[in-house]
C-alpha cells in the first residue's frame, strides 16, 4: 500500500513540476 502511494505521488509530482519532479525523485 505504501509503495502504491509513493509511486502515485512520484507520478503526480513529475506531472506538476516536470523536470523538477524528476530531480527530486532522483535524489
Amino acid at each position: 500500500m505504501s509503495i502504491l502511494v509513493d509511486e502515485k505521488s512520484r507520478i503526480v509530482v513529475q506531472g506538476i513540476t516536470g523536470k523538477e519532479g524528476s530531480f527530486h525523485t532522483y535524489h
